[in-house]
């Protein structure tokens, strides 16, 4: 192994999909929609935002952690995967309850992540056309 860390460890190694297509359209439409126009923006959190989820998509997500979480998440099921998620809804709630965040911060922040996944959409997409050669399979179009 030569140490490089090439784009192949930052996209999936699938052509793209309709769904990571339509990530695109989804991000541009909260992003503006979202972007607070009276109020400055605070660059400090839509950097924190950008760069964490930029890492989670990209080398995070080629991980053995990575790997063995996303087999127990499909292994558990549908009613385990909704149980897992309202247990993350329910301690963000507790969290907002009782841990004072500046609000302000947060959506940003989470406008920088919206931000960093919809280029790395954009990304994976030309990187997928250009450099992997992706075409659309006639018998998928029948």
């Amino acid at each position: 192994m030569s140490g490089r860390v090439g784009l192949s460890t930052w996209f999936p190694d699938r052509p793209p999909t309709w769904g990571d297509v339509s990530m695109i359209g989804v991000g541009l439409v909260l992003l503006l929609t979202n972007v607070p126009l009276r109020r400055p923006l605070s660059w400090q959190a839509v950097g924190v935002g950008f760069v964490a989820v930029l890492l989670a998509l990209g080398p995070g997500a080629n991980t053995g952690l990575a790997a063995s979480l996303g087999r127990w998440f499909r292994g558990i099921g549908i009613d385990g995967r909704m149980a897992v998620i309202l247990l993350y809804c329910c301690a963000l709630a507790l969290l907002f309850a009782f841990v004072p965040l500046r609000l302000a911060f947060l959506m940003h922040a989470f406008l920088g992540g919206i931000l960093a996944n919809t280029l790395y959409a954009v990304a994976y997409v030309v990187w997928a056309r250009v450099g992997r050669g992706w075409r659309v399979d006639q018998a998928d179009t029948d």
